[in-house]
């Protein structure tokens, strides 16, 4: 599922490890700022609280003030809310992986914010849901 910024410069996706034993999933993101681009993919972090965030995620289209907060491994996450001076919709997210070849564990992560459209809400609970189904 890839979910894009209101102009179509900045997403992020998740998608399930079809292979693995365990529910895992790739979280990659790409940010386009203009005078700076950003990628990173993280290929087999777990989400914590999938069920609970695809609910909280449903409440939200009602209840602006909640929240919503996807939890990962490796400090990653992706959370929605809404401004209270504005009428749109941001998406938080933190894409994370760690890296222990080294002296030590070495920490990796892009992070960033973008709006994304009201529109898309009741599609994203739906995958979100489905994730859960199939995980």
């Amino acid at each position: 599922m890839r979910i894009s910024s209101s102009d179509g410069k900045t997403w992020i996706e998740i998608r399930r490890n079809e292979g693995d034993d365990f529910p895992s999933f790739a979280f990659s993101g790409a940010v386009n700022i203009g005078h700076g681009r950003f990628t990173d993919r993280s290929t087999s972090l777990t989400f914590l609280n999938l069920s609970e965030f695809a609910e909280a995620l449903d409440a939200f289209i009602l209840q602006r003030d909640l929240q919503p907060c996807l939890e990962g491994t490796y400090g990653s996450y992706a959370r929605v809310w809404q401004p209270r001076s504005k009428n749109e919709v941001m998406l938080g997210f933190c894409i994370g992986d760690a890296f222990s070849g080294w002296v030590g564990t070495s920490e990796f992560k892009l992070q960033g914010e973008f709006p994304i459209e009201q529109e898309i809400l009741n599609s994203l609970v739906f995958a979100f849901r489905s994730m859960v189904r199939d995980a």
